[in-house]
């Protein structure tokens, strides 16, 4: 290779041949090496002085210039690009010197990710989610945890579609099967939808995968707790409660597991441990609003609702839920959410929970 001469090649697998970029500042230089076996193809022209490139997950390819100009081409196939950051007066660029490397994020996809939980669980903005979840899985269209939150937190409990949302998460089972976050994921959302005992199949089914998280412990809780077989509920919850502290996510599905099998001062006394302790240590409204309707205390549980809105209480997308609390059935219920501008779906009466 010359001085003014720039040579890039990528790997050409169904040719069992190399393809190079040759270039000239303002030009494409020819070249007359030949090696059997082997060939030389334009991929990108119109460059000058590239330096490196890398590949986005989705096909776009990254390219820098040593002056500092990066450009993006949509695919190795597309010779126009679009210039994303011009870095000529950050960069030292003589003789050798110049922008000589970059390096893409490893977690490009899950910043659009974090951004589209904030707009669904504290803006309560879909729109904005939709379009952050898109772009996330624009730049990583197989990130297993983009697809199982956009199911979870999009699909399901912002739109409400849960067949739609249980079609997503055996989509990102199939290439992780023994991935326990998928199938608890997959175990919530078909307990949003009233499959409950295939949502317990699930639960039981991450449980071997990984006892010790959380997020299994409650897929099977709400798997049971909400719609599911009560008892067992009103039997398992205990141990669970002793082995993560009393959690009041536990606590306020027992005291639905209580209702549901009719001891509602046992559902009352679940309340009152959870309203005191939220007079001490936090508790989400929405927990407390929950737990204060299955002990039939409808004024204080629409009270806690306020609050929820108020402070824009992220689990305030349980009520997607047309199972996990009969409070959405309130008159009052709709006009207090209507501040979050957060519209739910409306579910026939037979659909929602009775306390």
């Amino acid at each position: 290779m010359t001085r003014s001469t720039c040579s890039l090649r990528v790997k050409n697998l169904p040719l069992l041949a190399f393809v190079g970029v040759l270039l000239l500042p303002g030009g494409l230089l020819a070249t007359t090496y030949k090696q059997p076996g082997f060939a030389e193809t334009v991929v990108f022209s119109g460059l000058t002085n590239p330096t490196t490139l890398r590949f986005l997950p989705d096909g776009r390819v990254v390219v820098a210039e040593k002056s500092g100009l990066i450009k993006v081409f949509p695919d190795i196939h597309t010779n126009t690009y679009t210039v994303v950051a011009d870095l000529r007066t950050e960069v030292h660029n003589f003789w050798d010197r110049g922008l000589l490397g970059i390096a893409l994020d490893p977690n490009l996809a899950a910043g659009f990710t974090a951004c589209a939980l904030v707009a669904t669980c504290i803006e309560f903005n879909a729109d904005r989610a939709t379009a952050a979840w898109d772009r996330a899985l624009e730049l990583d269209p197989t990130d297993p945890e983009a697809r199982s939150m956009r199911a979870a937190f999009d699909i399901c409990y912002t739109r409400a579609a849960f067949d739609e949302a249980v079609d997503e998460m055996h989509a990102v089972i199939e290439r992780d099967p023994l991935s326990a976050y998928a199938h608890a994921s997959l175990s919530v959302i078909l307990g949003f939808a009233g499959r409950n005992d295939e949502a317990l199949a699930e639960a039981k089914r991450a449980r071997e995968l990984d006892a010790s998280s959380f997020l299994v412990v409650w897929s099977e809780v709400n798997a049971g707790a909400f719609g599911g077989n009560a008892s067992d509920m009103v039997n398992e919850i205990p141990h669970m409660l002793s082995r993560n502290g009393r959690h009041p996510w536990l606590m306020m599905a027992l005291g639905a597991a209580f209702s549901r099998t009719g001891w509602t001062d046992r559902a009352d006394a679940v309340y009152a441990e959870l309203s005191a302790r939220s007079r001490i240590d936090y508790v989400q409204p929405t927990v407390l609003a929950i737990t204060a309707e299955w002990a039939g205390r409808r004024q204080e549980a629409l009270g806690f609702l306020r609050r929820a809105v108020e402070i824009r209480d992220p689990a305030i997308v349980a009520f997607q839920s047309p199972h996990m609390s009969s409070l959405r059935t309130a008159p009052e219920f709709r006009a207090i959410l209507a501040g979050l501008r957060w519209e739910l779906p409306v579910f026939a009466p037979g659909e929602a929970a009775r306390a």
